[in-house]
């Protein structure tokens, strides 16, 4: 009897122990909810905050109160108030309670973060272009039934204008800086030191790379396609503005199987080029095999394409869950919403990438040597 009761209170107590363990362990992921909760709380504020020019307005004027911010930038004193203080609990803003009403003023740690886009450490722009892209929730969730995805016509401007500033300072401070130095060596570099050579970017949005190359080697010329009209035209004026004349924007038909005829009418041809760039643009094709094939028909023969993707990988875990959100948000759906295979942000790893080319008909592909993260840049020759 004795040896039954202590089996029954082992059991009891290996059932007690279990269930406060679990508990434990469920506690953990409860705050993890909590603490993604937090993180949308602060882009959330940080995403107004931008949009609004207050920190513009904070970093100019010095410390201020709520009302005087509103008063100087248009907005309503009640909003803005909520806005302060909300930054202060994320300790983004002070609150100098030693005056009345209290003035704010950034964490001065912050202000490259939130302001200086002539650091790398500006991430605006991501995080505007996550948030922007909230009104597309009720799009998402009803494609998440009905497997239609999203056009790309269909996601606000704004969305794309935010995109292209986030991507402007990987484009200023690491494709001349970072990425070029470690590919092949010296024919790239040289070439387009030399000059004289035919240059493209696939999928050049805004322009902002072309902008970035043609500073730096000033001496070629440049081709930017891009089958989103909105965006060429932004390029167009940017380049205007930056009073570059060696700068072209086409826009791309995306039932061309021929780069050179990019309108797919069969007039006007444009020659070969003798270096191609792709910057984070496989992965959201709806046909990233037959985009390839594409790009094969716009390169010379001893020329070389160079192309910016995501660096990802086949097990989920060593991939960043924000890679997957904007998947789902805007990579995997614009591609299926054109009748794509939807590949994803994380759809295009190395081995991936590696048989996409092959199957395309290149001669090599090679995976540059850098540190080039969250990127994987890859020298791909015909």
């Amino acid at each position: 009897v004795t040896c039954a009761a202590q089996h029954i209170h082992c059991s009891r107590l290996k059932k007690e122990l279990y269930t406060i363990y679990t508990y434990m362990d469920s506690v953990q992921y409860a705050k993890k909810v909590a603490g993604a909760l937090e993180g949308f709380g602060t882009s959330l504020f940080l995403y107004l905050g931008h949009e609004h020019g207050i920190f513009i307005d904070m970093n100019k004027n010095g410390p201020s109160t709520s009302d005087d911010i509103a008063s100087r930038t248009q907005s309503n004193k009640r909003y803005v108030r909520e806005l302060c203080d909300g930054l202060v609990s994320m300790n983004f803003f002070i609150r100098d309670d030693s005056t009345q009403p209290p003035k704010y003023s950034i964490v001065p740690e912050a202000v490259p973060v939130l302001l200086d886009t002539s650091t790398p450490l500006f991430t605006m722009g991501i995080v505007s272009t996550t948030l922007s892209l909230g009104p597309m929730l009720p799009a998402i969730s009803d494609a998440f039934r009905s497997g239609s995805g999203i056009k790309m016509a269909d996601y606000p401007a704004h969305f794309f204008d935010a995109m292209a500033i986030h991507t402007s300072m990987k484009f200023k401070y690491s494709v001349v800086q970072k990425w070029l130095p470690h590919c092949d060596q010296p024919s790239i570099v040289d070439r387009l030191k030399k000059g004289g050579i035919r240059v493209a970017d696939i999928g050049c949005g805004q322009g902002q790379a072309l902008i970035e190359l043609s500073k730096a080697f000033p001496l070629c010329s440049y081709t930017g396609l891009d089958i989103h009209a909105p965006s060429l035209q932004r390029g167009r004026e940017a380049t205007k503005r930056a009073g570059m004349d060696n700068i072209q924007f086409l826009e791309l038909n995306p039932m061309s199987r021929d780069l050179r005829d990019y309108t797919n009418s069969g007039s006007p041809l444009i020659e070969p080029f003798d270096l191609i760039f792709i910057f984070d643009v496989v992965h959201d094709a709806a046909d990233p095999l037959g985009f390839l094939k594409t790009v094969r028909t716009g390169i010379k023969e001893d020329g070389v394409i160079l192309c910016m993707d995501i660096q990802c990988f086949e097990d989920p875990h060593q991939n960043p869950p924000l890679f997957y959100a904007l998947s789902m948000m805007y990579c995997m759906s614009s591609s299926i919403g054109e009748g794509g295979c939807g590949l994803g942000t994380c759809g295009l790893t190395q081995n991936v990438m590696e048989k996409l080319c092959k199957e395309a008909g290149y001669s090599s592909v090679k995976k540059v040597e850098a540190n080039t993260a969250p990127n994987a840049l890859y020298e791909v020759r015909p």
